[in-house]
Parts: C-alpha cells; sequence; structure tokens
C-alpha cells in the first residue's frame, strides 16, 4: 500500500472519531471491518462481537487458513477479528501487527462510547428519581393542607393509594397536585387508623 503510514494516521483518526450522537456499535463494527479490509485485501474480514461477558464467538469454518485478533485494552475484551486469507496467501508479521493495531484502537472507542452511555443513562435515572421526589413532597404538602393532616400522615395516605391501584408513587402523588386526584378518594382507600371525616374532603352531592 502506498503511504502507508498516512493511511495509518487518517485511519486512527477516523475510528477514534465516535461523536456521532447517534453512535451504532454494529455500524461501527462494519467501518473497522473495512479499515482492515484495505489493509489486508484480498483477505475477507469479519468483526464478530463479545457478549455482555467479554466472551468471543467461536470462529466459524472456512475454505482458507483463519487468524484471529481479538478487540481488546487491557483486559476489557469487546470482539473478535476473523481474517479469512486468500487461498495460497500468508499474512505478514508487518500486516497482522497493524491490524492489531487498529484494534485496539478501535476497543477504546467503543469502551469509552459505552461509558459515556451508561453515564448519561445514569444521570438520566437520577435526574427521575430526583423529580420524582420532589413531585411527592409537593403532594405531601398540598395534602396536608387541604386534610388538615401532617406531611407524614399526607404520605402515608398516597402511598396507600398507589399501592391499593397498583400504581406508581409519583403518577398519584402529580395527579394530587394537578387536583386530578381528590382527598376524600385518598380518604376513601386507607387504612382506619388514617381515615378521618374532614367535610371539605368529602366529595360535594
Amino acid at each position: 500500500m502506498d503511504n502507508r503510514e498516512l493511511w495509518l494516521a487518517t485511519t486512527l483518526v477516523e475510528l477514534a472519531d465516535t461523536s456521532d450522537t447517534d453512535f451504532d456499535e454494529a455500524l461501527y463494527r462494519h467501518r473497522l471491518a473495512a479499515c482492515l479490509g484495505q489493509l489486508l485485501a484480498p483477505a475477507e474480514i469479519d468483526v464478530l462481537s463479545a457478549d455482555s461477558g467479554g466472551r468471543l464467538p467461536g470462529v466459524a469454518a472456512t475454505t482458507g487458513p483463519v487468524t484471529s485478533l481479538p478487540v481488546r485494552r487491557h483486559d476489557s475484551t469487546v470482539g473478535v477479528i476473523r481474517i479469512t486469507a486468500a487461498d495460497g496467501q500468508r499474512l505478514g508479521e508487518a500486516e497482522l501487527s497493524l491490524a492489531q493495531l487498529l484494534a485496539e484502537a478501535a476497543a477504546v472507542a467503543i469502551l469509552q462510547q459505552r461509558a459515556l452511555t451508561q453515564s448519561a443513562r445514569t444521570a438520566e435515572h437520577l435526574q427521575r428519581a430526583l423529580d420524582s421526589r420532589v413531585l411527592i413532597e409537593q403532594a405531601k404538602g398540598v395534602l396536608a393542607a387541604r386534610l388538615d393532616v401532617t406531611p407524614e400522615t399526607a404520605f402515608v395516605l398516597l402511598r396507600n393509594f398507589a399501592r391499593g391501584h397498583n400504581r406508581p408513587l409519583d403518577d398519584v402523588a402529580g395527579e394530587a397536585v394537578r387536583g386530578e386526584l381528590r382527598p376524600w378518594e385518598l380518604l376513601a382507600s386507607a387504612p382506619a387508623p388514617h381515615r378521618r371525616a374532614h367535610s371539605r374532603a368529602e366529595p360535594q352531592p
């Protein structure tokens, strides 16, 4: 390959670029296979993904000699490269070393992208939990004022209603804050110790 060093530098930059917000790991593996195909032509290249435990798939039998290279960085394995050489072809050590270099660069990019995705999911879950907690606290305050009870009693009413109707607590809290769930409905579902007859909580005829 002419000007191999320039090609290698360009390819490494391309493989390192995972900034696309719609990053797709399967498409990325196809990109890696295409790059390796240029390097090792006329060999056939397959890039297979490891499972969630890092276990690699078996290499299927082919009609030609096969070489396998791990897509791995340190102790984290994300896949394997299957290289099927053409009849009579022998891959050189230099080509295989360069292929392994590209595989390691791809592993770094994939692992970084997975870490970013996991971080975003964790942040989203934390934000949802915070929003839910704020909503529940708002509902406790609203019901405590309407029913003339303590916030703790208001929470028990909300929780019992949610459990009795098999619904998420934050959904019930949201309805209470918006006035879609009447206080008397909560009282009707409450255990006797928490059921209090407040005239303003009773449904109007």
